[in-house]
């Protein structure tokens, strides 16, 4: 199991292997191929392995078909010159069947020599440039070893090339789906044979955060939601906290999803009451919806209540945001039990009203009136509206 991330975002361009050989042999500099977006882009976060290549290319001939014109006449030139040679040297007798010779061996013959002489010197070598992008390279940097993309030739640094990132995340969602599809999901809800699964996988080439973002099953659960319904107990103390371990480390891993059902994972963290889960959300913004402020108004465990308080865990009210840039003052009216909210923060609110309402004064006008009708506006509404004229 790796957790660790390979060259993810690496400014430096690490993730280009180039040799100087290579460079020398293609005619350009590291410069002239992170010039190239695709190539950029892909050495920034994954592996771009390139190597130096050659191919013969056909020259451009106008004369080509006056050229196989001539070589035909020539050989038959040939076949009758030499022909009638040997009738001279050999006599009237045997004239007739040494000079008939010529005319069948040496247009044969003849007109294979001329060719060759002429395909010798009817091609040209091109240096090429050979890229494939994948997911760390062997010790000699003469393969990629996960994850690889479809090698693509290209002559100059600047050509054309398809947008290997995206080559390499499609290669990576193919080894997703092949690795997921040894699991049996059923058993994922044991916290023993999450742990096992996770140990199996390479998690940083199978996505990194993307592993447990990626649906597993056809109702669209993820390796995430299905975490979420293991329930912690004594006797699973230390795999789960394996798996916690592991989450932590692992970047990328959107929190903020919904398994088959539509349930989210704050409102399973929130149902179960399930404090070991809390550092891995601390601090992260979440949607509102009115089934988390049942789930929360019902915390029977006061601690959980209490340090799922103390997480920083802050609150999106989407449809207060949506009807604001909609326009959408009948919307935004039934909404305002919303701000009644114990998850509502507000001030935070107001304040991203206030960035959507920017230099829109007939719109901050009624959403002050609406906010007045509520809540107290010397508690609740922000500076930036204070002393404004309205």
């Amino acid at each position: 199991m790796q957790v660790n991330s390979i060259n993810s975002y690496n400014t430096n361009f690490n993730g280009l292997h180039v040799s100087k050989q290579t460079l020398k042999a293609i005619g350009c500099t590291r410069k002239d191929l992170l010039n190239n977006p695709s190539i950029r882009e892909a050495a920034e976060k994954y592996d771009v392995l390139v190597r130096a290549g050659n191919r013969d290319v056909e020259k451009y001939d106008p004369w080509y078909p006056m050229n196989t014109y001539f070589r035909t006449i020539g050989t038959s030139m040939l076949a009758g010159i030499t022909g009638g040679i040997i009738g001279l040297l050999t006599g009237a007798a045997t004239a007739g069947i040494f000079s008939f010779a010529p005319f069948v061996f040496i247009p044969a013959f003849g007109t294979l020599g001329l060719n060759f002489l002429y395909d010798r010197h009817k091609y040209k070598p091109v240096k090429e440039i050979v890229i494939q992008a994948g997911k760390g390279v062997d010790a000699n940097e003469d393969y990629i070893r996960n994850c690889e993309t479809n090698l693509h030739v290209i002559e100059n640094p600047d050509g054309h090339l398809p947008n290997l990132t995206k080559e390499v995340k499609e290669a990576e969602k193919r080894a997703f789906n092949s690795k997921i599809r040894t699991y049996n999901t059923d058993d994922l809800f044991s916290a023993e044979k999450y742990l096992e699964a996770l140990k199996k996988a390479d998690i940083e080439i199978l996505g990194g955060g993307a592993f447990f973002n990626r649906p597993i099953d056809k109702q669209g659960n993820t390796m995430l939601t299905q975490f979420f319904d293991v329930i912690p107990t004594e006797e699973n103390q230390k795999e789960y906290g394996e798996i916690l371990n592991i989450l932590k480390n692992v970047k990328g891993i959107n929190y903020n999803q919904k398994d088959g059902n539509g349930i989210s994972c704050i409102e399973k963290i929130i149902n179960s009451e399930n404090i070991r889960v809390l550092p891995l959300i601390c601090g992260m913004e979440f949607d509102y919806s009115p089934e988390i402020e049942i789930l929360y108004n019902h915390i029977q465990d006061e601690n959980f209540k209490k340090r799922l308080n103390n997480a920083d865990i802050k609150f999106k009210f989407v449809d207060i945001l949506q009807a604001v840039k909609l326009d959408a003052y009948q919307a935004l009216t039934s909404l305002k039990y919303q701000l009644n909210s114990p998850l509502c923060d507000r001030h935070r609110l107001a304040e991203q009203i206030e960035k959507l309402l920017k230099n829109r004064r007939s719109r901050r006008e009624y959403i002050h009136k609406y906010y007045s009708e509520f809540v107290d506006p010397k508690k609740y509404i922000p500076d930036v509206w204070v002393n404004k004229e309205i």
